[in-house]
Order: C-alpha cells, then sequence, then structure tokens
C-alpha cells in the first residue's frame, strides 16, 4: 500500500463506511493510530467485532499490530501499513 490517502468519493465512502472492514480502515486512516478497544469504543462496535475487524485486515497485510503492556494490561495498538 502506497503513502497516498484513501480518496473515496461521498457517496461511494457512506455506502463502503458501513462494511466493517471499511470503516475500520478510513477510523485507522484518521487516526493514524489506535488501540482495538478504542477503535471499538469510537465506532460503537463490540469488543469481539473489533478484534475480528482487526484479525481479518492483519491477515490481508492491510494493518500492523503490535502489543505493548500499559499499566499491567495488554493493549493491541493497530496501524495501517504503507
Amino acid at each position: 500500500m502506497s503513502t497516498k490517502t484513501i480518496q473515496i468519493e461521498s457517496v461511494v465512502e457512506k455506502e463502503l463506511g458501513r462494511m466493517p472492514r471499511w470503516q475500520a480502515m478510513l477510523y485507522l486512516q484518521e487516526k493514524k493510530e489506535a488501540s482495538a478497544y478504542q477503535l471499538a469504543k469510537d465506532l460503537n462496535w463490540s469488543a469481539g467485532k473489533a478484534h475480528s475487524v482487526i484479525r481479518s485486515l492483519q491477515k490481508a497485510r492491510v494493518v500492523s499490530v503490535k502489543q505493548i503492556i500499559r499499566s499491567g494490561r495488554a493493549l493491541k495498538l493497530v496501524r495501517l501499513n504503507k
């Protein structure tokens, strides 16, 4: 994936925004990096849905995930690949 931003016309963006993988990619394009929890919270998803979408994007090599420990808790940080 190149460093170019994803450019989608507003009508198409609205339709694609309903699909979870596209919603997550558009969110990450805007935020650059987010935790799975933050993604779920901001998109009004369950934690399970967020983790499932992240796994499918990771398998497709669209995102990279790094796990860090913060305040004794594991935290998955997700970022779009360039």
